[in-house]
């Protein structure tokens, strides 16, 4: 292939993953600094040069970043590289994180290296969506079908266990104080997956 055309291939697979997924311009609503009144109330807050920069940024993010993201979808799904940066509901400042505890003991959390057990699968791209919903949503579809494919590993690997929990846990950034917000446990010897009381 000619080092030309390549080259010209490159800057623009390149040009097209800039506009369609660029951390925070996600965020961004269309809306956001559009009116004057919203642009005055910005300039008394933080001044004319960085409610200018702002301005700016939206307007290329409404215009031009936005219809050309919208004009690259039908790629990005035939190339699976769809990304959205909006991907975990609740908000920025709030933090889910699911705990899984063999008998008393904790053995993974959520972003956390020192408990990493089955952090590989949990972490994967088709069971993540399910721990997400799982510890943002209390009796989300798919929670105790999670919980039964935990339980059957965690018998696997620690054949003495007594009990398994898997435990949603929220609290404010940057989580140095969480709470459970719901959990599921199953206890041998029959193993069956019910609300943690």
């Amino acid at each position: 292939m000619n080092e030309h055309l390549r080259g010209g291939l490159l800057l623009a697979v390149y040009a097209a993953l800039t506009l369609a997924a660029p951390p925070a311009l996600d965020f961004l609503q269309k809306h956001h600094l559009r009116s004057e009144g919203a642009q005055a109330k910005a300039r008394a807050n933080f001044g004319a040069v960085p409610t200018a920069i702002g301005v700016a940024v939206t307007t290329v993010n409404r215009e031009v970043r936005i219809p050309a993201a919208d004009a690259l979808l039908p790629i990005q799904r035939v190339f699976r590289i769809e990304q959205s940066w909006n991907f975990y509901s609740g908000s920025l400042d709030q933090l889910h994180r699911l705990e899984v505890w063999i008998d008393d003991g904790l053995v993974y959390r959520s972003g956390d290296p020192e408990y990493g057990w089955l952090a590989d699968e949990l972490t994967s791209r088709r069971l993540r969506p399910i721990v997400q919903a799982t510890v943002v949503t209390e009796g989300s579809r798919n929670a105790r079908g999670l919980a039964r494919f935990v339980v059957k590993r965690a018998r696997e690997e620690f054949p003495d266990a007594r009990e398994v929990t898997l435990a949603a846990t929220r609290g404010d950034f940057p989580g140095l104080t969480m709470e459970t917000a719901h959990s599921l446990t199953a206890r041998g010897p029959d193993w069956v997956v019910e609300p943690s009381k």
